[in-house]
């Protein structure tokens, strides 16, 4: 299944607040990715599912904090989600819609969690993101990110 097609099917789960399948579909190559990446996409896909008003998808990500992702001490998987998830609603990036509101509260979340300054080339990490964004979006990541030489 390609990436278009994996996030196509875990933002129609997250819409429809089926959960377990959201989490199954996480897991289900995890031989193939890893069982912190595994956790690291059922950790994204929880938050878009609580974007949309699914206040269960709060309690799994809980889960997912004490349990599986417990050892990500530096936040670097929680970090990155947000901020995958803050450039898609930018972007419109993985099926989701352009909501400037929603990356603001993902930027600020990545920014909580002390990402990415916890990551080597970090700052060239979010050149690269911002640099193809129209200038609405830009001005928006900008607003909650320095852009570069600020």
């Amino acid at each position: 299944m390609s990436e278009d097609d994996l996030s196509s099917r875990f933002l129609a789960l997250a819409r429809a607040g089926d959960l377990d399948a959201l989490i199954d579909l996480a897991y289900r190559d995890v031989e193939d990715v890893g069982d912190e990446l595994a956790a690291g996409n059922a950790y994204k896909w929880l938050a878009v599912a609580s974007d949309l008003g699914h206040d269960e998808a709060d309690d799994l990500i809980d889960t997912l904090l004490t349990g599986p992702l417990h050892a990500d001490d530096d936040n670097f998987i929680s970090g990155h989600a947000h901020f995958e998830l803050a450039v898609s609603y930018l972007t419109g990036g993985d099926h989701l819609p352009i909501d400037f509101d929603r990356a603001r509260e993902h930027l600020h979340e990545m920014l909580v969690r002390g990402y990415p300054s916890s990551v080597q080339g970090g700052e060239e990490m979010l050149a690269q993101a911002r640099t193809p964004m129209a200038p609405a979006a830009r001005a928006v990541f900008d607003e909650v990110i320095a852009p570069p030489g600020d």
